[in-house]
């Protein structure tokens, strides 16, 4: 059995990446999550108090025990949720912090899949359904199986040589898998069983 495979290069990448903001100015509280977590739809990942909340707070608290626990109970803290399912792969605040409504307070991603970078003369033998090999340069001793699921239509113009995304699905992503992370592609583009194989020097080259 004989393959024809195109060889290249690719990352690790998130196939939905969703950066978490907050709704309003302010500070945050408590962080419920830390990075690496799995985190379903909906999930409270901290807890923060707009400027009112903070402003209101900070007056209690000069005035005792008894009305800083008050109005902690009477004045609630917004919850940040998650908007999907998956995994926190960026924690960017700290407990205690104070920010603006463009801060990046988390970025979740949904599912890890690879994206590969191939050339303009390969790009016309990859297909849909394609078997591929992924080995990480971090583990070299754990190949992962995946296939082709989309191949991008826009090429890309990197130093005069053409290349195009083509996105990877891993059959399995194990745990080790990061985002980032760089690795080695096989991408099988042909496949013959049972060919027929005659030594080289079997060979001869007519010259007319």
């Amino acid at each position: 059995d004989i393959s024809e495979f195109v060889d290249t290069t690719g990352a690790v990448l998130p196939l939905n990446r969703v950066e978490i903001q907050p709704s309003a100015s302010g500070r945050i509280e408590q962080i419920l999550v830390e990075e690496g977590d799995k985190v379903k739809m909906g999930q409270v990942m901290a807890l923060m108090s707009s400027a009112d909340r903070v402003a209101i707070l900070d007056a209690a608290r000069a005035q005792g025990d008894e009305q800083y626990k008050y109005w902690q109970e009477a004045y609630k803290p917004i919850k940040v949720m998650s908007p999907l399912a998956g995994t926190i792969i960026l924690k960017n605040v700290v407990e205690g912090q104070t920010l603006g409504q463009s801060a990046v307070l988390f970025a979740i991603s949904d599912k890890l899949i690879l994206s590969a970078n191939v050339d303009e003369s390969d790009v016309g033998k990859v297909k849909q359904g394609q078997a591929v090999s992924i080995v990480l340069d971090a583990y070299p001793d754990a190949p992962v199986k995946g296939k082709v699921f989309q191949i991008l239509d826009e090429g890309k113009n990197q130093s005069n040589v053409i290349t195009y995304t083509v996105k990877i699905k891993p059959d399995n992503v194990p745990a080790f898998f990061k985002s980032q992370m760089t690795a080695n592609i096989k991408i099988e583009v042909a496949r013959r069983r049972g060919a027929l194989m005659i030594p080289t020097v079997a060979v001869t080259i007519d010259p007319s």
